[in-house]
C-alpha cells in the first residue's frame, strides 16, 4: 500500500466483544459507545473535536446497518447506503454523497466495525474472526470452523455444524445478505441460534426443568432475538397443548423470565438464578 498508518488506536472492549471506548497512543479517550440489546446494535457514539464532545445517536435498518446518524437535538448528521453485499454509500442530511464519515463512525454494514486502509481505497469489515470484503462479498480467510473431528467446543463434530453456511469457506452469510448476518464470522445469525440454542440444551441436561426453561430463553433471546425467545415458549406450549407433551404454564413463565434475561448486562445463569430459578 502506498501509505501506512501512522496512529496507533488502543481498544476497550466488554466481554461480547464490543468496542467501549476507543483510545490514542498517549492513551487519551478519542469516542466511546453504548450498545442496546443485540450483539451489535450501537445506540450512542460520543466523539471529540477539540475541545468540545458531541453526541451521535443510531438509526438502523432490519439488519442493524445504520442509516442515519441523529445529533443531540434530532438533526440528521449523516446517512448511510448499502448494496446487497454492503459497500457503503456516505451521505449528508442532504443525500449529497461523502467520500468518508465526517463524524469518524467506525459502524456500516450489520452495525460491524470497519478499517479504513490505503487513504480509503480500501474498505475492510471486522466480524470478530475474519474480515469481510464488501466488493467481492466474500470473507478474505477460510470458515474458522469448517471440520474439526477432534470435537472442539466451538465447533462440535456434528453434521448440523459442519459447514453451516455450505460448502463453501468463503461465502458470506449462506449467500443470502438481505437478510442474514455473520456478527462472528463463522455462523450466518440463523445458524448460529439454533447451535446456541443446542448448546445451552445440552450444557442444562439433568438440571431443574424450569431452570433449563429460563436459561435456554436467555439464549435464545440474546443471539437469536427476543422475538424468537417469545415465540418459542409460547410454541412450545402449542405443542404440549396438543398432545405431544405435557402443558405447564410455569415452563412459560420460566421462559419469558429467560427472554428477559437476554437484555440484562449478567450472564443467563446468574439472570436465571435471581429470577429464582435454581441447576
Amino acid at each position: 500500500m502506498p501509505t501506512l498508518a501512522d496512529e496507533t488506536t488502543l481498544y476497550y472492549y466488554n466481554d461480547n466483544r464490543q468496542v467501549l471506548a476507543d483510545y490514542n497512543d498517549a492513551g487519551v479517550l478519542q469516542m466511546w459507545f453504548v450498545y442496546g440489546n443485540y450483539v451489535d446494535e450501537v445506540v450512542m457514539m460520543r466523539r471529540q473535536e477539540g475541545q468540545n464532545w458531541y453526541d451521535c445517536f443510531y438509526v438502523q435498518d432490519h439488519l442493524y446497518s445504520p442509516a442515519a446518524l441523529i445529533d443531540a437535538v434530532g438533526g440528521v448528521v449523516e446517512r448511510y447506503e448499502y448494496d446487497a453485499y454492503g459497500q457503503p454509500s456516505i451521505m449528508d442530511d442532504s443525500y449529497n454523497p461523502r467520500q468518508t464519515s465526517l463524524c469518524d463512525n467506525p459502524y456500516l454494514f450489520t452495525g460491524r466495525r470497519v478499517d479504513f486502509l490505503d487513504n480509503g481505497n480500501l474498505t475492510l469489515q471486522h466480524n470478530r474472526h475474519r474480515y469481510y470484503d464488501y466488493y467481492t462479498g466474500r470473507w478474505l480467510t477460510e470458515d474458522p470452523l469448517g471440520i474439526d473431528p477432534s470435537g472442539a467446543e466451538q465447533n462440535l463434530f456434528l453434521a448440523l455444524l459442519q459447514y453451516g453456511d455450505g460448502l463453501s469457506l468463503y461465502h458470506y452469510a449462506a449467500s443470502n445478505p438481505l437478510t442474514w448476518s455473520d456478527p462472528n464470522g463463522t455462523f450466518a445469525l440463523t445458524i448460529l441460534c439454533l447451535w446456541q440454542v443446542r448448546r445451552a440444551v445440552t450444557n442444562t441436561s439433568g438440571m431443574n426443568d424450569k431452570y433449563r426453561h429460563c436459561y435456554v430463553g436467555c439464549k435464545i433471546s440474546f443471539y437469536c432475538s427476543p422475538i424468537y425467545c417469545i415465540d418459542a415458549g409460547i410454541l412450545k406450549e402449542l405443542v404440549d397443548m396438543a398432545g405431544l407433551g405435557t402443558p405447564e404454564g410455569a415452563d412459560l413463565v420460566a421462559t419469558f423470565a429467560g427472554c428477559g434475561c437476554g437484555f440484562m448486562p449478567c450472564t443467563c445463569k446468574c439472570c436465571c438464578s435471581l429470577s429464582g430459578y435454581s441447576p
